[in-house]
């Protein structure tokens, strides 16, 4: 099971998402968090696989965020409804980049990938032991 975390400013646009990921049965929304502020202390003590990371937010948005915490050992999942930061979200380790409104497609993309990625994590490391 992987554990999610949801970060956005929108009320709605969390209710949303956290929807659409009932769908995985895979995936286990953890924590949903309003801010950096709050998505930092969930992110500590959830110890996520994968958050789902809104860039435009007050007080500090979410490259900021991802700047404050290191190292990152989960994957990143953008969630904007600008298109013009996917260039810097890529450079920032991100898994995909989901605009908003999210479509049932690309979020299954998305999973995919992240599954895809934690696979080979796993992999690789059980072949070190």
């Amino acid at each position: 099971m992987l554990k999610a975390i949801i970060i956005d400013d929108e009320l709605d646009s969390i209710e949303a998402l956290t929807h659409d990921l009932k769908a995985f049965k895979n995936i286990n929304v953890v924590a949903t968090c309003q801010s950096a502020k709050e998505g930092r202390k969930a992110i500590r003590a959830w110890e996520p696989d994968m958050i789902f990371l809104d860039i435009s937010m007050p007080y500090e948005n979410g490259f900021e965020l991802l700047e404050s915490i290191a190292p990152i050992d989960f994957e990143v999942i953008f969630v904007t409804a600008y298109d013009q930061h996917a260039v810097k979200a890529f450079k920032n380790s991100a898994v995909h980049y989901l605009l908003k409104p999210i479509s049932e497609e690309e979020l299954a993309e998305a999973v995919k990938r992240v599954e895809k990625k934690r696979q080979h994590l796993l992999g690789f490391s059980q072949e070190q032991l």
